[in-house]
């Protein structure tokens, strides 16, 4: 089973510092399972492994500030990629708004609704902000 974990682990992206942030694990608890030194209890490796499969297959959505596709003007931006398929959207940001959180909620509708569009899953769909 630790072999299955360590498996899961490294297919969700994870290195065993951030399944340890993650999961509340001690580390070195991890390393012991990774190199076969102990066994974690059978109910919380079936655990460990559904939770890892639900991150390995989440879709990462980066927001983000930049300058736009379209113009020189500052943007505010989401940005996913699933599948080959490019999910983006953005909102131009006024003079006078702060530009840190700026149109989130309306950006993340857009990437939600175009999501759907093309026939994704959108509880797939992890936003991340920059």
């Amino acid at each position: 089973m630790e072999n299955k974990i360590k498996a899961a682990r490294i297919s969700a992206g994870l290195s065993q510092k951030e399944m340890s942030e993650r999961f509340g694990i001690p580390i070195d608890t991890l390393r012991n399972w990774d190199c076969g030194r102990r066994i974690p209890p059978e109910w919380a490796a079936r655990l460990l492994l559904e939770k890892l499969e639900k991150i390995k297959n989440m879709i990462e959505v980066d927001f983000n500030g930049g300058s736009g596709r379209n113009t020189d003007k500052a943007v505010n931006y989401m940005l996913a990629n699933v599948d080959g398929i490019e999910l983006y959207a953005e909102i131009e940001i006024p003079d006078n708004a702060g530009s840190d959180e700026y149109g989130y909620d309306e950006l993340k509708k857009e990437i939600i609704s175009q999501a759907k569009g093309q026939g994704i899953d959108a509880n797939r769909l992890k936003f991340w902000r920059n």
